[in-house]
């Protein structure tokens, strides 16, 4: 997540659009600013060109502004950058435990909509997997002749 290389990448960057360290930014040079400092805490390269993409993002940004909403802040900036990178990562967690538990119940309800005989040919396709070639051939060609 957030540690200190991450923090120390973004005040570097920051350093550039505020070469003063006035601990103030010009907004209009924000989505350079994320450009330049690219993921996790920035922008990715998709959306280098993609105006439209940079100007969605923008429209949604609720950072404070000062000086007469010509700037913003250090702290205010790392703050909401930090907090949107930690919730991409628990948003993409939590789609990933979902389409785990979804694929487990997809499986589950194929066993069920099988027949008995299907699903004993899947369990005995199964446990032969772990068996060795020979004794899987063996085992085979004793069901087949059944």
């Amino acid at each position: 997540m957030l540690n200190s290389d991450l923090s120390d990448h973004f005040r570097e960057t920051w350093a550039l659009f505020d070469p003063d360290a006035t601990t103030f930014m010009a907004v209009n040079l924000y989505s350079s600013f994320l450009l330049h400092l690219g993921e996790p805490l920035g922008w990715d390269p998709s959306y280098e060109f993609n105006y439209l993409k940079q100007e969605e993002y923008l429209s949604e940004v609720t950072i404070p502004s000062y000086n007469k909403n010509k700037d913003y802040q250090f702290m205010d900036v790392f703050e909401h950058q930090a907090l949107l990178m930690i919730v991409k990562k628990e948003v993409a967690d939590y789609v990933e435990r979902f389409n785990s538990k979804l694929n487990k119940l997809k499986r589950i309800r194929t066993m069920i909509s099988m027949g008995a005989s299907e699903r004993d040919n899947l369990s005995i396709g199964h446990s032969l997997e772990s068996e060795p070639m020979h004794t899987r051939r063996g085992l085979i060609e004793a069901s087949s002749r059944r």
